[in-house]
């Protein structure tokens, strides 16, 4: 009645001898899927008569699942956790910019009172800001504020620089893309390493400028900002040699009016030419005639040659227009 008791508490798998190895350990290891046990407990192994088989005991045991993270969860999760950090980054930024532009600020003719090597040193300033295709990089409207900036530093300026900065707080609103974010960084980095190898000069102006460009650059360079994307214009271009011709709908129809005219106007001269006849004119002699003949057929084909090409012209404008009128709208 014990036993019976024990095994009705317990769950209670019987499996042959000839089905586990050599040792119980590594027979409780072999067992089928179906017979496995969360938790064994080696001490109840036990030798049921001479029936050679093993009874594998063990506790009840409470299987726990825990599904997997759904992948449009973490897809959701990973989306907030990039805006966040857009976010952060975009606050960061705009208070980098307003330390550089609360920096600019100096005493009244602080430049101008700069030693030569120390000049020397805002002129290097301003020619790595400005350096190299800056409207292409970073966009023409914050590449003219940094143009801006640079003169400033290569005159030695210190109101216009004062008047300058204060439009640095907006610079983020002039960037047209991600990669122009990046530029601004690499050129604030760049600048403010100038800055920063003058040293402590007087109250450490200069100094605070380059630690400036230099934390304002490497909010940039990062390239996580909620940049609005512009797309580009593009614009069709007729060039002759040197000459370059912007075509928009309106030129386009003008020109395929002028086809027309001109079409006409050579249809109607052939036409008069051709009906003009052999026995109306005068020749002095034979080739005179030929002569005649032949520059009358040149003057012909060249005529109907016209009449066709203005026709062609016109409708390879027409359908030119069309297309641009499309793509504008």
């Amino acid at each position: 009645m014990a036993v019976t008791a024990a095994m009705a508490a317990r769950l209670t798998v019987s499996i042959p001898l000839s089905s586990l190895s050599s040792t119980p350990r590594q027979g409780l290891h072999t067992l089928p899927a179906a017979s496995r046990i969360a938790f064994w407990r080696s001490g109840l192994i036990e030798n049921v008569g001479s029936a050679s088989r093993f009874t594998l005991l063990h506790s009840t045991a409470t299987w726990v699942r825990h599904p997997k993270p759904n992948r449009f969860l973490r897809a959701a999760q990973s989306s907030t956790d990039n805006k966040n950090a857009k976010d952060d980054n975009l606050e960061i930024t705009k208070q980098r910019l307003q330390e550089l532009s609360a920096s600019l600020v100096l005493p009244a003719n602080y430049f101008e009172r700069l030693p030569s090597d120390l000049r020397v040193d805002c002129k290097d300033a301003a020619f790595a800001l400005s350096n190299g295709a800056l409207n292409d990089e970073c966009g023409e409207q914050a590449g003219d504020l940094l143009m801006q900036l640079s003169r400033t530093w290569e005159r030695c300026d210190t109101s216009a620089a004062a008047a300058v900065a204060k439009q640095l707080p907006t610079l983020l609103d002039k960037l047209p893309n991600q990669s122009s974010s990046q530029s601004v960084g690499r050129r604030f980095v760049r600048a403010g390493r100038f800055f920063t190898a003058t040293g402590q000069y007087e109250n450490g102006e200069l100094l605070k400028i380059g630690k400036a460009l230099t934390a304002a650059g490497e909010a940039f360079s990062v390239g996580d900002l909620p940049v609005t994307e512009t797309p580009v214009a593009t614009t069709k271009a007729f060039k002759f040699g040197d000459l370059q011709l912007e075509i928009t709908a309106q030129k386009a129809y003008f020109g395929a009016a002028v086809s027309v005219v001109f079409g006409l106007l050579s249809w109607q001269l052939t036409s008069g030419l051709q009906n003009q006849s052999d026995n109306s004119l005068q020749f002095a002699n034979d080739n005179a005639f030929l002569l005649a003949t032949s520059l009358r057929g040149a003057l012909l084909a060249a005529g109907y040659f016209c009449a066709v090409l203005s026709a062609l012209t016109m409708v390879g404008l027409l359908v030119l227009a069309s297309t641009i009128g499309k793509e504008e709208k």
